[in-house]
């Protein structure tokens, strides 16, 4: 009976292990691979190669607009930053899980009063609480990213890698507005359309001059109109779509110099914020080593190790915050000057 009572958990051990789903592995994914991987799901064709990524458009797409392009390098930018911080924010919700750990064993060895076993123990549960929170918004952030890219996520976890953009970027105001009033792909289209409309306007007046060409004549109903509508043709109906481009080009002049403005004054308040975060992340880690060796020594209190650990884990958490913060404000200033492609190695292959 023994025998055949060990024969039963051995299989169904190897059934439970035959069903239990692989485990995940973690893939690391720099950014400018991320880009790639979304250019290419939104129907590209792109090839990488010594760091540069060449992109051709998808039929029925010009290059010369870049329009989606951009757009696609600034959505999966902000995707990418979103993940890192709901990875980093998981990472120092561990790291606040293995320290609660630690100090619940050492006040149940010490065989504290209850009442500090009663705080680690709720210290412990919180970071456990907040682990949960943290690894349902990771899984959100990296299927987010998955739509983007087109991984899977079901079988690998991936993690950002890029690196810390390089503090203390101050560009110049005037060059940083002539680069977005020349170069962003909106309004190099209107310009397109001006010069359109303005070609249509003075071949009108020319062959005008040169045929004796006349407006036809306008209808009973017209006279005494205060804002006349323009006749289906001639030099006024052209004139009116000439000047409404060049409205449109003002507007989008007006909107690329606030959009360009608005970058350029996060830059600085941005790259200070990390250079702030950081101090303060490695000043509240020494005191957390230092309240840990006067709880171990006997001489400090747990309500200041406790507290001491909460500001440690919640520092790591917002210092990563700050760097995707300032990392999507160069993605964003790059894509109101127009530079995306520059920004991030981009070349169009016709």
């Amino acid at each position: 009976m023994k025998r055949m009572t060990c024969c039963v958990l051995v299989v169904l051990s190897g059934l439970c292990h035959a069903a239990a789903p692989p485990a995940a592995t973690q893939r690391a994914l720099m950014l400018k691979e991320a880009v790639a991987l979304a250019l290419r799901n939104a129907g590209h064709q792109v090839a990488v190669a010594d760091g540069v990524i060449r992109v051709r458009p998808r039929p029925g797409q010009p290059m010369d607009s870049r329009t989606a392009v951009h757009g696609t390098v600034l959505n999966m930018t902000v995707a990418y930053q979103n993940l890192a911080v709901a990875r980093a924010n998981l990472t120092s919700r561990d790291l606040g899980v293995h320290l609660a750990r630690e100090t619940l064993d050492r006040v149940a060895r010490k065989r504290a009063p209850r009442a500090d076993l009663d705080l680690a123990r709720a210290q412990y549960n919180r970071f456990l609480v907040q682990r949960g929170q943290a690894a349902d918004a990771l899984a959100e952030n990296e299927r987010q990213l998955s739509a983007f890219t087109g991984l899977k996520v079901e079988s690998e976890r991936l993690v950002p890698t890029d690196a810390t953009p390089p503090l203390g970027y101050s560009p110049d105001w005037n060059s940083s507005l002539a680069e977005a009033l020349g170069l962003r792909p909106e309004l190099h289209t209107t310009r397109q359309m001006v010069a359109f409309w303005k070609s249509l306007v003075s071949c009108e007046i020319a062959a005008s001059r040169w045929l004796g060409w006349r407006p036809p004549p306008r209808p009973w109903w017209w006279a005494g109109r205060a804002n006349p509508v323009p006749s289906p043709s001639g030099p006024l109906d052209l004139s009116r779509h000439l000047a409404r481009a060049l409205e449109q080009l003002a507007d989008q002049e007006r909107k690329a110099e606030s959009f360009v403005s608005l970058y350029h004054k996060r830059l600085s308040p941005a790259s200070e914020q990390i250079k702030a975060k950081r101090t303060q992340r490695e000043a509240l880690g020494e005191q957390l080593q230092t309240r840990q060796r006067e709880y171990a020594a006997g001489r400090g209190k747990l309500d200041a190790l406790l507290e001491a650990q909460r500001f440690y884990v919640d520092a790591i958490a917002s210092e990563r915050q700050a760097v995707s913060t300032y990392a999507n404000t160069l993605a964003g200033f790059a894509y109101a000057r127009g530079m995306t492609f520059l920004h991030m190695r981009i070349e169009p292959s016709r």
